[in-house]
């Protein structure tokens, strides 16, 4: 009777994850243990489902104290080590190109720049503006500006293992936390302007509003996304940027997606 009783729960527990796409976290770990599944049950559940687990040593200790086996932790443990070396899915923008799709890699920020003559000689009017540069005059991308297209992939899936290489695309969940704008060009470098202080109406964070370009987005399946601009570009350097909340302070903004219209 015990043993139906059981296996009772685990359906009704896993009609509750499919419900929830069938990703185990350290919460349902604590709920199978106080339903009072044994631990060979529990290890086989997480090895046969997605996890986002936290295996950090303040939700280990956490675990632990809540009766958690070790034998399950370590399971958990080797589970998201395992999630962890592969990525399941596949993140970031990519320039559709027939069947093709070209991937835009981040570009990093050589320096900054900002103009405080300008403010010096205004007695503080004019707004002090910063300027992210890139250390190269055109972008290695050239693109061909006609029915121009782009696809955005998106993975929720590890919200707790964000990468460094991808965290845009696992903290965003649409290109509309991104922002297409037109690089200014120099001789040798391009920039984007990142940040305007005043001191009379304070600072602000992001880009100058009139460098934006409107796009189209249509949503091609679960964390799929198609995004064209509005009209057709003119030859000049452009970039996605990201214009959302940065995760964690560990993790910089200072990348672009850039690209060169020919």
């Amino acid at each position: 009777m015990k043993k139906l009783l059981l296996i009772i729960l685990l359906l009704n527990f896993n009609i509750s994850f499919a419900q929830n796409k069938d990703v185990i976290t350290n919460n349902n770990i604590i709920e199978l243990v106080e339903l009072g599944f044994k631990a060979d049950v529990i290890v086989a559940k997480i090895e046969s489902s997605k996890v986002a687990f936290d295996t950090s040593i303040k939700a280990l200790k956490i675990l632990k104290e809540k009766g958690v086996d070790s034998s399950i932790l370590a399971a958990m443990i080797s589970h998201s080590t395992h999630i962890d070396s592969a990525i399941e899915a596949k993140t970031g923008i990519y320039y559709i190109d027939g069947s093709k799709e070209i991937m835009l890699l981040p570009n990093l920020f050589s320096g900054v720049k900002t103009n405080t003559a300008a403010a010096a000689f205004s007695y503080g009017i004019a707004s002090v503006k910063e300027k992210s540069l890139l250390s190269s005059p055109t972008a290695e991308l050239k693109l061909n500006p006609k029915n121009l297209t782009f696809k955005f992939y998106f993975d929720k899936f590890r919200e707790n293992q964000i990468h460094v290489s991808d965290w845009w695309f696992r903290v965003a969940t649409a290109p509309t936390e991104f922002i297409l704008v037109e690089l200014k060009s120099k001789k040798k470098n391009r920039e984007i302007e990142t940040a305007k202080d005043n001191a009379w109406v304070g600072s602000s964070k992001g880009t100058d509003g009139k460098s934006i370009i409107p796009c189209e987005i249509i949503q091609d399946g679960k964390g799929v996304f198609i995004v064209k601009p509005k009209t057709q570009l003119p030859k000049g350097e452009y970039c996605f940027y990201y214009a959302g909340v940065i995760p964690e302070e560990k993790f910089k903004n200072q990348s672009v997606f850039d690209f060169s219209i020919q």
